[in-house]
């Protein structure tokens, strides 16, 4: 399915803030398993291929590079988690 540039647009934002979400959350609980150091390394070289991905659309909007606009997106996704979380019981 082609996407068009706002909906492809859209989901590289999610992408990014997912991964910088995950990487954020893995140094804070100094997540230091073969795994979790892997998965940090990962997204280490996928953050500048979404950088990428998000200026072929929108140029280099000093906006959307902004640490500003990046939290915004961080702590609107945590908040979302925080609201909806419900002890899972086994």
């Amino acid at each position: 399915m082609k996407k068009t540039s706002k909906q492809m647009a859209i989901k590289s934002h999610k992408i990014m803030t997912h991964l910088m979400c995950l990487m954020d959350d893995l140094e804070s609980v100094k997540a230091d398993g073969p795994e979790a150091l892997e998965m940090v390394k990962v997204i280490e070289l996928l953050l500048p291929k979404m950088e990428r991905v998000i200026d072929s659309t929108f140029g280099k909007s000093t906006y959307l590079r902004s640490n500003t606009y990046l939290q915004d997106m961080q702590n609107r996704f945590e908040t979302v988690v925080r609201k909806n979380y419900q002890k899972i019981e086994s």
